[in-house]
């Protein structure tokens, strides 16, 4: 991810993840949190934007998301890209000027079954 531009990394499988994120926020303001994950992941994203000192505001994907804890605000998205601005936005507006000017790097490398479409 770093070769990506993301300043630090986290692994979510860490132990200490939790307490790594607080510190890496510490002295800074959080817009507040995207839950994609969803499962383990999500006690940590609330306690962790919970216990910071700027809005407290979780945008999830997942519905049936536990009950939050007082003062932190869960909205959920249930985003499509079909039918609507998002998807010519993203695929017909962004993505080919930012492949070519190469601020859009597509991660991880494309991984080749046998020798590829070529043989369909």
């Amino acid at each position: 991810m770093k070769m990506l531009g993301a300043s630090q990394v986290f692994g979510c499988h860490n132990a200490t993840i939790r307490d790594d994120l607080m510190a890496a926020f510490n002295g800074k303001t959080i817009a507040g949190v995207l839950d994609f994950i969803g499962g383990a992941a999500t006690p940590v994203c609330t306690d962790v934007v919970h216990r910071s000192a700027s809005d407290k505001l979780v945008a999830t994907t997942k519905p049936r998301f536990p009950t939050p804890p007082e003062g932190l605000v869960v909205k959920l998205s249930r985003t499509s890209i079909k039918g609507n601005e998002v998807g010519k936005t993203m695929y017909e507006d962004f993505l080919p000027t930012a492949l070519k000017a190469g601020a859009f790097v597509p991660a991880p490398e494309p991984l080749v079954v046998n020798k590829g479409m070529d043989t369909a």
